[in-house]
């Protein structure tokens, strides 16, 4: 809800105000599946959570396997090495937790915040990031962060999700056409 609302708030202040304002929205393929064990093993030993919990959850991301069974065969354990377990009640949070960094990175990168001062607004929804700025040169940039970012833990961006929207005020800038594309990322414009 609260990523609702600042998605909201981002799109109306621009309007009202008057000004540029570009929205780029970021999914990730087979998100789930694709998180690196070894950096969720780092990610529950750096929480500031009891000794006891950390170990008892890496005890338990490092057993988890499948064994596949036809008739009365059944295969040895297949550890898993990518992926958060789905459907055991703590996943969706240690996938929160391990994707949260990349809104770190976006606030905290020097390129970023020299080009917006603070301006940019991002938010995540699971996997899927949505992004405020008030530039064409800082969405492309945030897609830069983003798509690093997300490689370093096991995720690669599904380029036919993303997209960037953009509502242009601004009479003597140059935009680009309804059909051109940016990047990676297709573009939309209202005016």
């Amino acid at each position: 809800m609260h990523g609702l609302l600042i998605d909201k708030a981002c799109t109306q202040k621009a309007r009202m105000d008057r000004v540029g304002h570009y929205t780029a929205w970021f999914d990730f393929s087979k998100a789930y599946d694709s998180i690196d064990i070894f950096q969720l093993l780092r990610l529950v030993g750096a929480l500031p959570i009891h000794d006891n919990i950390a170990n008892t959850l890496k005890a338990a991301i490092r057993v988890w396997s499948v064994v596949i069974q036809v008739g009365k065969d059944r295969t040895r354990p297949i550890y898993v090495k990518r992926g958060v377990y789905q459907g055991d009640t703590i996943s969706p949070i240690l996938f929160i937790l391990i994707t949260a960094f990349l809104i770190y990175l976006v606030r905290e990168d020097k390129k970023v915040n020299k080009i917006f001062r603070g301006k940019q607004q991002v938010s995540a929804f699971m996997d899927d990031y949505k992004v405020h700025a008030p530039s064409e040169e800082g969405i492309k940039c945030i897609a830069d962060v983003i798509t690093d970012g997300g490689a370093e833990i096991g995720l690669s961006l599904n380029i036919r999700k993303c997209g960037v929207f953009t509502r242009v005020y601004l009479e003597d800038e140059e935009v680009l056409d309804e059909g051109e594309e940016m990047l990676f990322l297709p573009r939309v414009r209202d005016s």
